[in-house]
């Protein structure tokens, strides 16, 4: 939009601050690369609420992950993961959400792959 000159060139406008150009100095000063520390956000609180959601994301993130391998072995034509793999691949994926959380990344670590997209045929 601001290409196209959809957006108002006045700044006395709230339109202004819009256009992709209004504020470009934000990315040039912007610090591209930054180390993250353990409490970058401020001390650790804990809430009830907060953490039975997290656990429930949790739950499902494991389910999905143990689909995930069954369908990974499935696909290429491989035994079925053994019970012991499965939870090692769960505990690895435990402590780099662990690690993740400790460094203040604001994402945890799970599986995902395209193959139990296309064991099911979703992609036809």
């Amino acid at each position: 939009m601001t290409y196209t000159g959809a957006l108002t060139d006045d700044p006395s406008q709230s339109e202004f601050f819009a256009r992709t150009d209004a504020r470009a100095v934000i990315v040039t000063n912007a610090s591209w690369f930054r180390v993250p520390y353990p409490n970058q956000f401020g001390p650790p609180s804990f809430n009830v609420g907060v953490f039975i959601a997290f656990l429930i994301g949790t739950v499902l993130s494991i389910l999905d992950s143990i689909g995930d391998y069954y369908a990974c072995a499935r696909i290429c034509n491989v035994p079925l993961p053994p019970r012991h793999g499965v939870n090692r691949g769960i505990a690895e994926e435990g402590l780099c959400s662990t690690l993740a959380g400790v460094i203040g990344c604001g994402h945890a670590t799970n599986t995902y792959d395209y193959s139990s997209y296309l064991y099911h045929g979703y992609d036809q």
